[in-house]
């Protein structure tokens, strides 16, 4: 992560110059990134461009993404404490806790981020291709006869820290989408097919297996199924446990595989209501922020928050 050791800014004799160029190189350039947001969210979560952002989740995406969804919210728990030790002033434990994996990095999130390094912010392997660097040699050379003396890569080094992190964070963003998007479809689900609320795959699963048990005791009733499933509809019977362990793990494999592909259904829906293009700008924004004031990303999206209170509301389903 980054720290005031690794981010501070060469000290030179001409210090207050060489920050004020900083500032208007950052400031032309994430001006200039802010611009290319429509045509960047046009292209890669509208149809068909929606269609070639997710269609690389076919093969080991199929299993990746299942594992990010089981262990999102743990990693969610764990930065809480984080934030909770650095609050205590805890910076070692605090610092040891932020290092932990977001999980495994995906097919589809890897072309994101490449699509948002190359084409959003101008960003290639080569470091003196990159826009940012031109802008910033560009003030830069202003200040002096020769470039070289000044140290350009001091600066330039200064935001990759910042860019990496904010990058993994917009990652994560993938992940509590599908989370998202599958609560939205397994409550869909349950409204059209079993007429409840059903929001997530828990209260899915064992509204499933209340249905598979009224079934099989009907069948079974002693004066016939017909009458059989007048009176469990009265009196419905409770599946064992077996029953909604395996509805319940069905269902979730089932939401595990569409999570893969939720992005087909949820990008476009992001792009038209202007989501997208939301977090696009906030992303930017955070950070521009963050490297004028010379700190760690404070880009911290809050979809995967909403993707665990959804949980905790199917958990508290699933209760009554």
């Amino acid at each position: 992560m980054p720290n005031k050791e690794h981010t501070a800014y060469p000290m030179d004799p001409a210090a207050e110059q060489l920050h004020a160029a900083m500032l208007r190189a950052a400031g032309r350039y994430f001006s200039a990134c802010r611009q290319r947001i429509p045509t960047f969210a046009k292209k890669h979560f509208s149809y068909p461009g929606a269609w070639r952002t997710n269609k690389v989740a076919f093969g080991w995406d199929l299993l990746r993404m299942p594992a990010n969804l089981l262990w999102a919210p743990l990693y969610l728990l764990i930065q809480l404490i984080a934030l909770a030790c650095r609050a205590a002033n805890w910076h070692k434990a605090h610092r040891l806790l932020r290092k932990t994996p977001t999980g495994f990095t995906t097919k589809v999130q890897k072309q994101m981020v490449a699509n948002i390094n190359r084409e959003l912010l101008g960003n290639t392997p080569e470091i003196c291709d990159n826009e940012f660097h031109q802008y910033l040699i560009a003030e830069l050379t202003t200040l002096a006869n020769s470039r070289d003396n000044i140290n350009t890569q001091a600066f330039i080094k200064t935001i990759d820290p910042i860019l990496n992190e904010a990058l993994a964070q917009h990652a994560i963003t993938r992940t509590a989408s599908a989370d998202i998007t599958n609560t939205a479809l397994s409550t869909a689900l349950g409204a059209l097919m079993l007429k409840k609320f059903t929001p997530g795959g828990l209260g899915f699963g064992l509204l499933i297996a209340a249905f598979v048990a009224k079934g099989q005791y009907s069948r079974d009733f002693i004066f016939g199924e017909t009458l059989g499933s007048y009176y469990y509809a009265l009196f419905p019977p409770s599946p064992s446990i077996a029953l909604i362990a395996g509805c319940t793990l069905g269902v979730m494999c089932i939401l595990a595989v569409l999570a893969s592909f939720s992005g087909l259904l949820s990008d476009p829906i992001q792009y038209h209501t202007r989501l997208h293009h939301y977090r696009l700008k906030k992303f930017i924004n955070h950070l521009e922020r963050d490297f004028t004031a010379r700190s760690e990303t404070t880009f911290k999206p809050k979809d995967q928050y909403l993707a665990r209170i959804m949980e905790v509301l199917d958990t508290f389903k699933t209760q009554f």
